[in-house]
């Protein structure tokens, strides 16, 4: 069996050492890139979306502590970049500068899935990730326990969430 490769059919995949653009991803990064300019200045949400009166307060609250500081934090809900949502979910991942995951137990304590595949995917990207862990919660997932994290009470949301996400953002010099 030979193998031949025809150099005309080679595609090079552009590397900037933070993020791994995959073939698939070019034509909704390219719209994601046209929507947001500054990457670095984009957060990607992961958390469990159970629909709740509470959950949406928090989200809004977030959205406008980032905005405060110059920053957008971002839902994969929010723009369709493919017609896949796995794909639509990777855009987000890979085009925006870091993640903020939020640990509640607003209705249920179990922790979901999808959540923790974004943060393993974020993390295989080496993008810095926020957490946030509600504190009526022991501890976060196993695989997670080592991280540093910050806390929120979401009974006061309003006033823990501008104390540690600007506390993170300092750290990190992101803003």
């Amino acid at each position: 069996m030979k193998f031949k490769i025809n150099p005309n059919e080679l595609v090079i995949v552009k590397s900037d050492n933070k993020n791994e653009y995959i073939l698939d991803l070019r034509a909704p990064l390219s719209k994601f890139y046209k929507d947001h300019s500054e990457t670095q200045k984009c957060a990607f949400l992961m958390m469990k979306y159970e629909d709740t009166p509470i959950q949406s307060k928090m989200v809004v609250k977030l959205k406008e502590l980032f905005k405060k500081h110059g920053l957008e934090l971002l839902r994969a809900d929010e723009k369709h970049y493919s017609d896949d949502l796995l794909t639509n979910i990777r855009t987000y991942m890979h085009g925006c500068g870091f993640g903020v995951a939020i640990f509640d137990r607003i209705n249920s304590e179990y922790f979901n899935p999808n959540v923790s595949l974004e943060i393993g995917y974020m993390m295989a990207l080496k993008k810095p990730i926020l957490f946030l862990k509600d504190i009526t919660l022991k501890s976060l997932h196993t695989d997670l326990i080592g991280k540093l994290y910050e806390e929120f009470d979401f009974q006061n949301y309003k006033r823990t969430f501008d104390k540690s996400v600007t506390k993170w953002l300092d750290n990190h010099e992101i803003i």
